[in-house]
């Protein structure tokens, strides 16, 4: 009787360790998962918050240098119908939409020095319109 006794014991024990160790993985597994599911929450906010504004201030920053090439080419050759008053007023219009843009996708680092020469340009296509507007 003994002998029955001890062997259910060493089954008993190894049923006790083979749950325990379920138990094991079922807890490291849920750790790892909150872990990557807390990630994934940050990476959304990331892109929902930081990485989508900027890149539609991008974007908005190019409709604005192309209108602002399009008002220069336009004050340079006199092939529109504007004043050139009014193109002056669009100019600063545009050039003050782009300002507020860049700004904001300058605030990333990668496209802050691309950024600033955009700006520098449009200050000078400003200068450049009103030089013509005085003359």
């Amino acid at each position: 009787m003994g002998f029955l006794m001890s062997k259910w014991r060493g089954i008993g024990t190894r049923l006790y360790k083979a749950l325990a160790f379920a138990v094991f993985l079922t807890l490291v597994s849920s750790g790892v998962g909150v872990y990557y599911f807390e990630r994934s929450g940050d990476l959304n906010f990331q892109a929902g918050q930081q990485s989508v504004p900027v890149l539609e201030a991008a974007w908005n920053a190019t409709g604005e240098t192309k209108q602002l090439r399009a008002l220069g080419l336009e004050a340079v050759y006199g092939s529109g119908t504007a004043s050139l008053e009014q193109t002056k007023a669009d100019v600063n219009a545009s050039l003050s939409r782009l300002q507020g843009s860049l700004s904001q996708a300058g605030g990333v680092p990668e496209l802050f020095d691309n950024a600033s020469r955009a700006n520098e340009s449009a200050q000078l296509l400003a200068n450049v319109v009103d030089a013509l507007a005085e003359n």
